[in-house]
């Protein structure tokens, strides 16, 4: 609780009430005009902060992902809550504040966060009267989570990228560029060199062979999760490598006690290791966080 506007709000209330009691003291028509504009002004200016807002008032951001640790701006739009005379934001430090008046319902935030999946950010949110005597404080309430994932290491990963490049590059050596698929008789048009002579030669027609290009070789990046690995490092790695894209699917084997668990999809493998990725002790954070490929 904000115990600086209980204070401020009591204040305002007890001068309020005074100003109310003036009419029921002189008994005239001009106090009476007085006590009931001032009794009407404080109903239009607390009534809007009476109500429960912490479910009320809740912001979306353009881009719902961020990459650890790495500044990035995104755009914060109320959209729950747009009835509210005024709002001011407020970060965690203390040093930057954003104005939101009537009209204007869009803040642009420079952020920087730890891995995690955040429903609500290290900002404060005050709700103001029209003349800003009245004030309500809440934490900043997202409509969707904002998802933040593992930190980049481009260096390290572009050194090891160049490494499996010439791994697979030496793998694919001296391999046929391409091979036979099946034989069929032969049809006007086809390719003369498809011509298989010897075994036409022990044939009535023409026989020709269907030719198949050889695909390359299929890599995939695993990464196996287990109780001597250090999460926070391996998890900022294996991203890393997914943004070389030099492999062509990626996979992760999470080790937890005798169980193991393997996932061979790229979709399923993010959507497992959101599962089961080990939390970061952040006040603003829901858990578990989530590994992802998120673009700046």
């Amino acid at each position: 609780m904000h115990w600086r506007n209980v204070f401020l709000n009591s204040a305002l209330i007890a001068i309020f009430a005074c100003l109310i009691c003036f009419g029921m003291a002189f008994n005239s028509p001009t106090s009476w005009f007085v006590s009931e504009f001032v009794f009407v002004l404080l109903l239009l200016l607390v009534l809007p902060l009476l109500l429960p807002l912490r479910r009320r008032l809740k912001f979306t951001a353009d881009n719902p992902t961020l990459i650890a640790n790495r500044p990035a701006r995104r755009f914060f739009t109320l959209t729950q809550g747009k009835w509210l005379p005024n709002l001011i934001l407020l970060d965690a430090a203390k040093t930057s504040t954003w104005h939101l008046p009537s009209g204007q319902r869009t803040a642009r935030i420079t952020l920087q966060l730890p891995r995690g999946v955040y429903r609500q950010l290290p900002f404060s949110v005050t709700v103001t009267d029209w003349f800003g005597w009245f004030r309500k404080t809440l934490p900043l309430q997202l409509t969707a989570p904002l998802t933040v994932g593992p930190a980049r290491q481009p260096e390290a990963a572009a050194r090891m990228a160049d490494h499996f490049v010439q791994k697979m590059a030496a793998s694919e050596a001296g391999l046929p560029s391409d091979r036979i698929k099946n034989f069929r008789d032969y049809f006007p048009g086809d390719n003369i060199q498809q011509i298989a002579w010897k075994i036409s030669a022990h044939a009535d027609s023409l026989i020709v062979h269907d030719d198949e290009h050889e695909s390359q070789t299929a890599w995939t990046l695993l990464l196996i999760i287990s109780p001597s690995l250090s999460v926070e490092a391996g998890l900022s790695l294996f991203a890393s490598l997914m943004d070389t894209g030099i492999f062509s699917g990626v996979a992760f084997c999470w080790i937890s006690g005798s169980r193991v668990f393997f996932v061979a999809n790229k979709m399923l493998c993010l959507q497992g290791l959101n599962l089961r990725a080990v939390p970061i002790s952040n006040g603003c954070m829901t858990y578990p966080p989530r590994v992802t490929n998120a673009p700046t």
